[in-house]
């Protein structure tokens, strides 16, 4: 399936930069996001990712870790 399928991609390209601080923007149909982030859940997938959004997901140590999903922009942090 899609799962089988895109993690394997996901994951040859998160260890193209092993020990750097790097940002990848990959872009891709929503149903393929959809599924990689709900696999990354363990979870069948019940969304789809909307269009013009962003998800960040982390890869450290051979993890992928969600840290949000769907955002129209990052969120600013307020200076004091």
């Amino acid at each position: 399936g899609v799962q089988t399928c895109a993690l394997p991609i996901f994951e040859t390209i998160a260890q193209e930069y092993p020990d750097q601080d790097a940002n990848i923007l990959i872009v891709t149909h929503g149903l393929i996001l959809s599924n990689f982030i709900e696999s990354l859940k363990g979870e069948v997938p019940l969304f789809l990712v909307d269009n013009s959004r962003a998800s960040l997901i982390d890869y450290k140590n051979g993890n992928f870790e969600i840290k949000y999903v769907n955002q129209i922009k990052q969120e600013s942090e307020k200076i004091d």
